[in-house]
């Protein structure tokens, strides 16, 4: 994609993130986790908030 994309001026990331994200399933999962342990979630971007 960067190769693709770059020329155009388009910057391409790939990250990998390596932790929970909280939702109502692995709080249920895990009742007693401290909350601060988990990601919060975030709404993912979309093309119009990308400036």
């Amino acid at each position: 994609m960067a190769r693709e994309l770059g020329p155009k001026g388009i910057h391409v990331a790939h990250v990998l993130i390596d932790e929970e994200i909280e939702t109502p399933r692995l709080v249920a999962v895990y009742p007693d986790r401290d909350e601060r342990t988990f990601l919060d979630q975030m709404p993912l971007p979309t093309p119009g908030d990308i400036r």
